[in-house]
Order: C-alpha cells, then structure tokens, then sequence
C-alpha cells in the first residue's frame, strides 16, 4: 500500500481491515481454488484497466498514511487526554 500498489489480500485476519474498496480487492477464503482463480481475476482486471490501477494506486498510498507511528501515538495521546479530562 505505502508503495501506491493496488493489495489484492485474502480477508482473513488484520490484513482485511487495512484494505478497503478503493485500496483494492479482498478475497473471502473459501478455498484454495477461489483465492487462486479470484487472484487471477483480479490481477487480469488490474493489468486490463489502467485507469483502475492509478486509481488505487493514489487510495493505497493515503490510506497507508493512516498507519503511521506518528499518526498512532497521536491517536493514543487524544484517549488519554480525554480520559483525564473526564476524571477532572
């Protein structure tokens, strides 16, 4: 993502959360021949549509900055501010 490709991920686990419809494509995990043949499709789809691919290609590179450390210690920071200012 942070290196503007389109994900195309299996949605299983963390790393189905992280890719959205503008990022690219999740795969359900139904067997080992749909992740392939869905992987194919996609892929196929991508190359097919470069239009598609700058598309989200520019959504994987913004919504990786959604995942910097910085970005999370801030985010951190704001819940803790507002759980003291509660207590107060």
């Amino acid at each position: 993502m942070a290196s503007g490709l389109p994900c195309i991920v299996t949605d299983y686990g963390g790393i189905g959360e992280y890719v959205t419809d503008q990022t690219g494509f999740k795969i359900a995990p139904e067997s080992a021949e749909y992740l392939i043949h869905e992987m194919k499709t996609k892929i196929e789809l991508l190359v097919e549509n470069p239009n598609l691919w700058q598309q989200m290609s520019s959504h994987s590179i913004e919504r990786a900055k959604e995942f910097l450390w910085e970005k999370k210690a801030r985010g951190i920071l704001n819940i803790y501010q507002e759980l003291v200012l509660q207590k107060s």
